[in-house]
């Protein structure tokens, strides 16, 4: 799509809002970590509790990897 990973910056947007059209990772605050909050069943929310324990392990993970690379005031 054309667009960089992570700021440099501030790749979890810590200090500026999610730009999701320059930033894939931005995207994860921008709307998908979001989506739990709009299920309106049970099982839709279940669901989306399962996947957004996901995406947030995979940021856990990205963090750590990219903390080796510089220190981003975690």
């Amino acid at each position: 799509m054309g667009r960089t990973l992570y700021s440099p910056a501030d790749p979890f947007c810590r200090e500026r809002a999610p730009d999701d059209r320059q930033f894939t990772v931005d995207h994860f605050y921008a709307k998908l970590l979001t989506l739990e909050s709009t299920m309106q069943t049970a099982a839709g929310r279940a669901e989306a509790a399962r996947r957004t324990a996901f995406l947030r392990g995979f940021l856990d993970q990205l963090r750590e990897e990219l903390t080796g690379l510089q220190d981003f005031h975690d």
